[in-house]
């Protein structure tokens, strides 16, 4: 039997795709085109699965050659409709379920265009503040309805658009530099040491990002940001801004990582150094060094449950 001779006949006729449309939106639309549910367009194309849920997220090779077969498009087309590409460094930073934003100048024009229900990718995105389709700024969406956007950051609104572009660019960076951007936005999130400032602030959990941007508590105090272990870069959209243009000022300035370590001390320095470590060393080789003081510091085996190895001790890492 050829391959030609498993893969799906092409349905009768396709939908075109929106820009930057996920792959189970598209494939949503086609249900209801035909009048049909997900489970039974599902098997037409080839796949064995009940919903469109998990298929931007973990195509497979298979998948993606059997759906390409049906809707009359490459599989290379069909996988760039999902997340895939994006699965290496930015992992944690793609929303499960549904999108957590929207544009409301691309909705309106799938709605004059008669295809409201089109979600699309960048939706999902955690380093978008803004829409890659039309460039207008992104929207919250809280149960079910969409929000105008928090002004709070809004004077870091340029700084936070230079981290959105580099983030959204970042295969392009360095490998090194890479690593160290994405394990920053961690660090960032981070709990610091509190300050004689903090009581009189009434900040009882500051975070690092305060440090780099004043004032990051102050709005984080009113409506705390929750870090989720799957998608712990997934905020919402004024801790975003916040985030992004504090990842750029550090990038940009070594001197703030410099205070931003300063800020922790005790059990938050323990912490700080162990989360960097971590994220670090095991992101790339141009940081294996860390490995020797992860295995010669006492609270390794705390924190990540590893045995320890007697190995000579190593100056601590400084960005550069």
């Amino acid at each position: 039997m050829t391959i030609a001779e498993v893969l799906p006949e092409p349905l009768p006729l396709v939908l075109d795709e929106a820009p930057d449309e996920s792959l189970s939106s598209w494939l949503n639309r086609h249900a209801e085109f035909y009048g049909v549910s997900p489970s039974a367009l599902n098997l037409r194309a080839g796949i064995n699965t009940p919903s469109f849920a998990r298929i931007d997220y973990w195509p497979t090779a298979g998948e993606a050659c059997s759906i390409a077969s049906a809707m009359r498009r490459t599989p290379e087309m069909i996988l760039s409709m999902t997340h895939q590409p994006y699965h290496g460094r930015l992992a944690t930073m793609i929303a499960r379920g549904k999108p957590v934003l929207a544009c409301p100048e691309c909705q309106t024009i799938h709605r004059r265009d008669k295809r409201a229900t089109v979600l699309l990718k960048s939706w999902s995105h955690g380093w978008r503040i803004t829409c890659p389709v039309c460039s207008s700024r992104l929207q919250e969406i809280t149960e079910g309805k969409i929000y105008p956007p928090a002004n709070a950051f809004d004077h870091v609104w340029d700084e936070a658009r230079n981290g959105e572009e580099m983030l959204a660019s970042i295969d392009q960076l360095p490998t090194d530099r890479a690593a160290f951007a994405v394990a920053l936005l961690h660090l960032l999130l981070l709990p610091r040491s509190r300050t004689r400032n903090d009581v009189q602030r009434q900040i009882w959990r500051g975070r690092v990002l305060d440090v780099v941007i004043p004032g990051f508590d102050d709005v984080d105090r009113h409506a705390p940001f929750t870090v989720h272990t799957a998608t712990p870069l997934v905020a919402p959209l004024p801790i975003r801004v916040a985030l992004l243009a504090g990842l750029w000022r550090t990038q940009n300035n070594p001197d703030l990582y410099d205070r931003i370590e300063s800020a922790c001390s005790g059990r938050e320095s323990i912490r700080f150094d162990a989360a960097k470590i971590k994220l670090l060393a095991d992101a790339h080789p141009a940081f294996s060094h860390l490995q020797q003081i992860r295995d010669s510091s006492p609270f390794w085996s705390r924190y990540f449950l590893q045995r320890k190895r007697k190995t000579a001790p190593v100056s601590r890492f400084r960005a550069t």
